[in-house]
C-alpha cells in the first residue's frame, strides 16, 4: 500500500495573466511525495497551458471628439488608427453621410497605424443644434467606429455698400453703410473697427461702433485730397467670431464728373 501525502510546503506553482485571469504555465509543476514501506515515491505533474489565443485587431479614435463650428467656418479632427496584437492590415476610412455637413478624410486609408485629417464644413442651410459624425474603419471583416460631436454655433455676417464717387477736394465725404446680419439665432454684440486706414484717406469713427442684439447698421464716412480708389477693411468681432467686409471709396480729381455706381 502506498500512502500519498500532499503537503502545502511541497507544492509550488507560477502563473501568467491572460485578459485579467491567471492560469498556470506549461512549465508549472506540482510535486507530491508518498511513502511505501521503506521507499519514498515522488510524483510530478505538469498541467496543460490555458493561454487565451488573441487575434490581430485595431482601434480608432478622434481628437478632438467634440467641435463647435460656425456656418462660415470649417474645423478639423484627427482620426487615429492604432494596431493591436500585431495588426498590420489596411484600414479603409469612410464617413457616414449627414445632411448639411460635408466631411472629407485625407488620407482615406491607413496601413497598420497612422492618422487621417477630417475636415468638416457646414452648409449654410443647416439647422442649429448638435450633430454626431460617425467615422467607420474597416479592414476585411473587422470594423471599428469613432464619433465626433459637432455643435452649430450662432453666427453673423457683415457687408458694406458702395458709395458714389466724389471729388478729392479734402472736404467732400463719401459714406459706406456697414450692415450686420444674424444667422443661426445669433444674438450677440458685434464690435466694428476700420483700422488701419490706407494712406491718403481720412475717415471718421464708425457710428455706432457696436451693433447690439445681432442686427443693425453703421456708417463709415471718409474724405481725401488725393484722387484714387481706396479700400477699407471693416472688421466685426463678437467673442471668438470675426468677419470682415471691404468698403470701397472712389475719389476723383476736382473738375472731373463723378459717376454713381450701384450700391451692393
Amino acid at each position: 500500500m502506498i500512502l500519498l501525502v500532499l503537503a502545502p510546503s511541497l507544492v509550488s506553482s507560477s502563473h501568467q495573466s491572460f485578459d485579467g485571469q491567471t492560469s498556470p504555465t506549461s512549465s508549472d509543476a506540482m510535486t507530491a511525495q508518498g511513502v511505501s514501506g521503506t521507499r519514498d515515491l515522488t510524483i510530478t505533474a505538469n498541467p496543460t497551458s490555458h493561454a487565451k489565443q488573441t487575434r490581430p485587431e485595431f482601434s480608432i479614435g478622434a481628437t478632438p471628439s467634440a467641435l463647435a463650428i460656425a456656418i462660415s467656418a470649417s474645423s478639423t479632427s484627427t482620426i487615429t488608427i492604432d494596431p493591436i496584437n500585431g495588426f498590420n492590415g489596411l484600414v479603409a476610412l469612410t464617413v457616414r453621410p449627414l445632411k448639411d455637413i460635408i466631411a472629407t478624410l485625407s488620407p482615406a486609408a491607413i496601413t497598420a497605424s497612422g492618422s487621417s485629417i477630417m475636415t468638416i464644413r457646414l452648409d449654410a442651410s443647416i439647422t442649429p443644434g448638435t450633430y454626431t459624425i460617425e467615422v467607420q474603419g474597416r479592414s476585411g471583416k473587422l470594423r471599428n467606429d469613432a464619433f465626433i460631436s459637432v455643435t452649430v454655433v450662432p453666427e453673423f455676417s457683415i457687408g458694406a455698400t458702395l458709395p458714389s464717387a466724389v471729388p478729392a477736394d479734402g472736404t467732400t465725404t463719401a459714406t459706406s453703410i456697414i450692415v450686420v446680419r444674424p444667422a443661426n439665432n445669433f444674438a450677440g454684440t458685434v464690435t466694428l473697427s476700420d483700422t488701419p486706414l490706407p494712406s491718403g484717406l481720412t475717415c471718421t469713427e464708425i457710428i455706432p461702433s457696436r451693433i447690439i442684439d445681432s442686427f443693425g447698421s453703421a456708417t463709415l464716412t471718409c474724405r481725401s485730397s488725393t484722387p484714387g480708389a481706396y479700400t477699407v477693411t471693416v472688421t466685426g468681432t463678437s467673442g471668438s467670431l470675426t468677419h470682415s467686409a471691404l468698403a470701397f471709396f472712389d475719389f476723383i480729381a476736382v473738375g472731373v464728373s463723378a459717376t454713381s455706381p450701384l450700391n451692393s
